[in-house]
């Protein structure tokens, strides 16, 4: 491992620290049952992969029993392993036998995130996004891109103003809906702050269920829950954000020419954005 990735890791790191990107550090910390190798690497393996831009990362043969190649001119990102070596020298053990001795040193090993690589789709990849034509197109108009990417077992999706993405880690309407309330949000009232911010979410959310129902979704206790989470259980602040609410929810139903009742749950792929995660999500 060279000096200059070692401190292009270490600035990763710190930089995470400097600016509170909490929920980095809160995926180190807690773990998913993924069945990925990161699962059981240490706090500063994963943190460190975290920062990376990644919730995937192994070594070359690893990627290669699952059917994936490294893409050309790949970059590797170093883990800590520790490993027991021998000295050379000899001590004598509690059974007064002469043995070899040893001593844990660490090992820097490279490994490539899941980004860097192509080939067979891994397990968690299979399922289908599928959105409705006259949403995509808000999003398009938004400047947004959609994406399907591998969930790591922290987030269904997000909206990125700074990306100009949308990302999907689930084929559930209402996380979409979710996300481009965001997208209409910020277009409309300025740039949103990162991180969950209750105003923010319970925007979402709220806006989220109004367009779903219009949609022929039924409602249920989920929306509720989740608006509940973010007001401290008190309605009064959602009433503080219905004319917000109501501007997000207009843009969105104006833009996709949307009436109510006028448009099934669920869309053919034909008429909208359909497949598989990319394989390199």
């Amino acid at each position: 491992m060279k000096n200059e990735e070692v401190k292009a890791a270490i600035k990763r790191v710190i930089q995470t620290l400097r600016t509170g990107d909490i929920e980095k550090i809160a995926y180190a910390v807690f773990k998913a049952e993924t069945g990925r190798p990161s699962d059981s690497w240490s706090f500063l393996n994963r943190l460190m992969m975290f920062c990376s831009e990644t919730g995937d990362a192994r070594g070359i043969r690893q990627w290669n029993r699952v059917g994936r190649r490294l893409k050309k001119d790949t970059k590797a990102l170093y883990i800590r392993v520790p490993a027991m070596v021998k000295t050379g020298a000899k001590r004598t053990n509690e059974k007064g036998e002469e043995e070899e001795h040893t001593r844990r040193v660490y090992k820097n090993i490279p490994v490539y995130r899941v980004e860097d690589t192509h080939g067979a789709p891994l397990e968690e990849d299979k399922f289908k996004l599928e959105i409705p034509a006259n949403l995509a197109q808000v999003a398009e108009g938004l400047g947004l891109e959609i994406k399907a990417k591998r969930y790591t077992g922290n987030e269904f999706g997000y909206f990125s103003a700074s990306r100009k993405e949308i990302a999907l880690m689930s084929p559930d309407l209402k996380i979409f809906l979710h996300e481009l309330a965001h997208g209409a949000d910020n277009k409309m009232h300025g740039r949103l702050k990162g991180g969950q911010q209750p105003d923010q979410e319970i925007v979402a959310e709220l806006a989220a269920e109004v367009v779903g129902y219009l949609l022929g979704q039924k409602l249920n206790g989920k929306g509720r829950n989740y608006i509940e989470s973010y007001s401290g259980g008190s309605w009064k602040p959602v009433f503080a954000l219905l004319d917000r609410v109501q501007k997000v929810v207009s843009y969105i139903v104006d833009k996709a020419q949307i009436k109510e009742g006028a448009a099934p749950p669920h869309i053919s792929a034909h008429v909208g954005i359909s497949g598989g995660v990319p394989a390199t999500a």
